[in-house]
Formats: structure tokens, C-alpha cells, sequence
């Protein structure tokens, strides 16, 4: 059984639409982002050199990011869904690309969360 990328759009739109994440049509051409901040652009290079990198995490977040990758294989089919991986650098990207639009909003906020994991 193979999926074809459009046969699970709906599906895709609406879990993410669900999770709060992004409502609407979710593509990653660079259109339709959250806030005027378009999505991010996939990487175009195939053999893009990649990076061990070790972050502490919130237990919650990587909850988050273990839950919403499981409902991803069940919309999409278990070979089709994105990587964890892939899903963290994108998530990553996308928050970048919106602290360099917003840089005032983001920092209150950064910097909120830095005295909490300091009082922790």
C-alpha cells in the first residue's frame, strides 16, 4: 500500500489544526505560516553535513514531540511520516526565522523561560 502525498493532506491539516500548531494548509514551499512568518523551505541539499547536538529538554516537550510524531505515522502511514529529527529541525528553523522577524516579542518571552530553568 502506498500513500501519495496528497491523499493525506486533509488528514495532516487537520491534526495540525487540532495540535494548535499551525490552522490551514500545511506546505513546506514557504507559503502559509503562522503570523506572516512563512514556513521554512526544506533543506536542498541531500548531503547537508549533519550535527550530533545534546539539548536539555522539558520531559512535557519531548512527550509533545514523541505524541505528535505517533499521530503523524497513524495519519500518514509509518514510512511516510517525517523523522523526529526532521520534525525538531523544523520546528527549530521555524522558530529562528520568526525570533529574526520579531526579535522584541521573542526575547521577553527567552528570557522568561531562562529565569525558570535558573530557579529550577
Amino acid at each position: 500500500m502506498t500513500n501519495q502525498k496528497g491523499d493525506n493532506k486533509g488528514k495532516v491539516t487537520n491534526l495540525f489544526s487540532e495540535q494548535g500548531a499551525v490552522a490551514g494548509e500545511i506546505s513546506g514551499n514557504g507559503e502559509n505560516g503562522v503570523k506572516g512568518i512563512p514556513l521554512p523551505k526544506p533543506p536542498t541539499s541531500r548531503g547537508a553535513k549533519l550535527r550530533r547536538s545534546t539539548f536539555q529538554l522539558r520531559n512535557s516537550t519531548v512527550d509533545d514531540v514523541d505524541r505528535f510524531h505517533l499521530e503523524l505515522q497513524l495519519a500518514l502511514g509509518k514510512q511516510n511520516a517525517p523523522y523526529k529529527e526532521v520534525l525538531v529541525e523544523a520546528a527549530i528553523v521555524y522558530f529562528l526565522d520568526s525570533a529574526r522577524a520579531n526579535p522584541s516579542e521573542w526575547l521577553d518571552v527567552l528570557l522568561e523561560w531562562q529565569q525558570m530553568r535558573r530557579s529550577r
